[in-house]
């Protein structure tokens, strides 16, 4: 039996069918204990999704939403038989699969090391923002499908030496960003991890750099002239949603939001990262150029979530594709060890792996900021009060006001 499992487990198909199958798994207890649920911004998706299909009678027309059209077009289109809030939930679903592929697929070329690309493949599947938001009835799982895929294929344009390939591979990587800026901003970020990695890319003359640059910048340039286009002809444009969101969260900027949500989101994986870091560079001229240059490239993606105003774990998981890999660096030196050391790795990987559905069991949709600015930053009173109204946080998006009736 485990000769036979061994055997398999070698052929190629094998790692993503166990992917495939992690995934369906997740998604099965993801249902189970929080449900498919809608968000704060669902009414304005599924309004659009009505109003792309032709009916305008009593739905709210949404200019951004009509800026960001990809979720709105494949419900018309393709799931048109589906009702709105399925749409948003089929969709998301598909691109919870094209996120964990096209990430495992990503790390095998950079590392070609199978057990640290499922590693990275499976972190990012149990991702806290996932559970939090990502499968909820929302674009931003979308957004990252088309991230994920434009890295992919940039790694796919920088480990192939075939200059045909290369202008094949480039051309994908600009319909991975056109198709991101028509579903969520995080989806063209990818557009950033590909000019650093042409910059990079050694044996490639300047010009052909250039080509390769513009190759991959055509269909992205025209995807925003055809947008600007479109917002002009209803007076709103992607500027004035993005000035409009700084003046109206612009204030979320504070260092405790930025830990508080970088410590729910990343967890045990952020402090493995840490070690990850040193890893990396006490190894720096062990690994090969290809990696070396991946963490250069991701670094400034990355870190783009700063240029929107607001901390929230869906914005800055666009970082999970710089640390997570950096977390494995530092969890793979248990596991390469035998005896106890290897448990201890093995230990590690899974409560990475079940800790962001037990936060959001425990936090549900608690709004916990406005619980630490009304504590003044007491630890002991935003338990206290986190624990007085935890019965009215629910875990599927339904929250109660909040009473606040002891003095802090």
């Amino acid at each position: 039996m485990f000769v036979w499992l061994r055997q398999w487990w070698q052929k190629p198909y094998a790692p993503v069918l166990f992917l495939i199958a992690c995934t369906s798994i997740y998604l099965g207890i993801y249902g189970a204990v929080f449900g498919f649920h809608r968000n704060n911004d669902t009414e304005s998706y599924i309004d659009t999704i009505v109003y792309f299909r032709g009916y305008y009678g009593d739905v709210l027309f949404w200019p951004p939403r009509y800026l960001s059209p990809w979720y709105a077009v494949v419900g018309a289109t393709i799931f048109r038989f589906l009702s709105p809030a399925y749409v948003l939930i089929i969709t998301n679903i598909i691109a919870l699969f094209a996120v964990v592929l096209g990430t495992y697929g990503t790390m095998k070329r950079v590392f070609q090391h199978t057990r640290y690309a499922l590693l990275v493949a499976l972190f990012i599947l149990t991702h806290y923002a996932w559970v939090r938001y990502g499968l909820t009835q929302v674009q931003d799982l979308g957004g990252y499908m088309w991230y994920v895929l434009g890295l992919y294929t940039a790694v796919r344009w920088y480990t192939t030496d075939d200059k045909k390939q290369r202008v094949y591979w480039s051309l994908l990587v600009g319909v991975c960003v056109s198709f991101g800026l028509l579903t969520k901003e995080t989806g063209a970020m990818s557009a950033l991890f590909f000019a650093v990695l042409v910059f990079l890319r050694p044996g490639i003359s300047w010009i052909q750099k250039g080509v390769y640059a513009v190759l991959g910048g055509f269909m992205p340039l025209i995807t925003v002239g055809i947008n600007q286009w479109r917002g002009h002809s209803i007076n709103f444009t992607s500027k004035e949603w993005y000035l409009y969101n700084w003046q109206a969260f612009g204030g979320d900027y504070t260092l405790v939001k930025w830990i508080g949500v970088n410590v729910t989101s990343f967890h045990i994986l952020g402090l493995c990262a840490l070690v990850g870091i040193g890893v990396f560079i006490r190894r720096w001229g062990s690994f090969e150029q290809r990696i070396r240059d991946y963490f250069i490239a991701i670094l400034i993606p990355s870190f783009s979530y700063l240029a929107w105003p607001s901390f929230i774990s869906r914005t800055v998981v666009i970082s999970a594709w710089c640390i997570v890999p950096l977390s494995v660096l530092a969890l793979e030196q248990f596991l390469q060890k035998n005896g106890c050391w290897k448990k201890v790795g093995m230990a590690l990987c899974v409560t990475a792996c079940i800790t962001p559905m037990l936060l959001q069991y425990t936090l549900r949709y608690a709004p916990m900021f406005q619980l630490v600015s009304f504590c003044r930053y007491h630890p002991v009173c935003v338990w206290q009060q986190f624990w007085q109204e935890r019965n009215r946080f629910s875990t599927s998006g339904e929250q109660g006001p909040l009473l606040f009736n002891q003095a802090p």
